[in-house]
This record gives structure tokens, sequence and C-alpha cells, in this order.
């Protein structure tokens, strides 16, 4: 099948790769929540300001949220 060979699941009517999710099973599995990424562009710049860099994602456990707060970044 087409699908298949492309690697390809369709999920509620949206087209989704199946390494996505994979990445969903993953973080269901170790009950992992994304902490949403707020504010600056940038999550760190370098002190002469000739590089910044963005965290693509974190991800924290309820453990995690418990101790140090589910804030964002």
């Amino acid at each position: 099948r087409r699908e298949e060979r492309i690697d390809v699941n369709n999920v509620n009517g949206v087209t989704t790769s199946s390494e996505i999710i994979e990445f969903q099973n993953f973080m269901e599995a170790l009950e992992l929540i994304d902490l949403p990424l707020f504010g600056r562009r940038f999550t760190w710049y370098q002190a002469s300001g000739g590089a910044m860099s963005r965290i693509d994602r974190v991800l924290i456990s309820d453990e995690w949220a418990i101790g140090w707060g589910n804030d964002s970044l």
C-alpha cells in the first residue's frame, strides 16, 4: 500500500508521520508533559550577541512539575 511505502498514517483525519505517532506514544508511556515555550524568541544568547538558539521542546514529569512548578519557558 502507498501509505506503508511512504510511512504515513491518518489519525482523526490528519495525516501524521509514524515518527510523530511513535513520539506521542513515548510521551504517553512515560507520562511526560510538553512544557510550553512562551515569551522570548530564543532561550539562549551568546554574550556578544553573535549567536542565539531556541530549545525546541522541554519534557517534564508530574514529579518534576510538583517539585519545581509546572511553568513555561
